[in-house]
């Protein structure tokens, strides 16, 4: 199966962020990656800044799936990344919530 990139769409798109942080001292974690994937294909990467926080590009809607690429330096995840869900209105939907930003805490 061949990953076909996405066009772009002309709909409401929803914008979202990620935190990264220590779970024990709430530290924020630059150098996390992220890829966002549809269908299992990749369509982009993303990379914490100095602050922890991962900027994502809009997205169009639809359901992605979030895979860590690279984790901090003698860190790592400790829970599962979330499915995200993008309805027709540009709300972001985790687990039945619509939110905007999410929070990770990463352990040693």
């Amino acid at each position: 199966m061949s990953c076909i990139p996405k066009v772009n769409c002309r709909c409401t798109k929803a914008l979202f962020s990620l935190h990264t942080e220590d779970k024990h001292n709430n530290a924020p974690l630059s150098g996390t990656v992220f890829t966002v994937q549809s269908n299992a294909c990749p369509l982009f990467s993303v990379k914490s800044d100095k602050d922890g926080t991962v900027r994502f590009p809009p997205l169009c809607p639809g359901t992605y799936t979030i895979v860590l690429t690279r984790a901090p330096t003698g860190y790592s995840l400790r829970e599962e990344l979330p499915l995200l869900r993008v309805t027709a209105k540009g709300n972001l939907r985790l687990g039945g919530k619509t939110v905007r930003r999410l929070t990770l805490l990463f352990e040693r």
